[in-house]
């Protein structure tokens, strides 16, 4: 499913998945820099009334978790993470795994093989962001196990 969305309908896309989400479930936001990924990545973690506050892109965190009223979230950025060793080091594996959470990945795409492993579960929603010629606007493109009317 392909839509374009202004930036001040993301409010109301990540709202329209919530009824979605379950724990374990695994959200994979895709798209160049700037196009949008962390902007959406707190607008649902809002949504989701999490604690503490998002904390915007875990870039050189590589990782911040949050509780919220459907249970523990994980916000993970890829982009920066150079090699699988840094991969398990940071325990970043294990939040797919061994936590029972949400996850909420940016740059995923990084690590295909790890990416493939997600998209073949039967909790996965892949989200992919890209620009359009108007400034404030975002195509997104919504691939999920379920079907999805929004």
């Amino acid at each position: 499913m392909k839509r374009i969305y202004y930036q001040n309908e993301m409010e109301s896309l990540a709202r329209a998945l919530i009824p979605f989400l379950k724990i374990p479930y695994f959200i994979s936001l895709e798209g160049p820099l700037g196009a949008g990924k962390s902007t959406f990545a707190s607008i649902l973690l809002n949504q989701l009334q999490v604690q503490p506050a998002p904390q915007g892109s875990p870039t050189f965190a590589a990782i911040h978790e949050y509780q919220a009223a459907i249970g523990k979230i994980a916000h993970i950025d890829f982009y920066r993470i150079q090699s699988e060793l840094e991969l398990q080091e940071k325990g970043l594996l294990s939040y797919y795994w061994e936590n029972a959470c949400i996850v909420i990945s940016e740059w995923l795409s990084l690590w295909p093989n790890l990416e493939n492993q997600i998209l073949a579960s039967d909790s996965f929603l892949k989200i992919q962001f890209s620009f359009t010629p108007h400034p404030n606007q975002r195509a997104i493109q919504i691939e999920s196990n379920f079907n999805l009317s929004l």
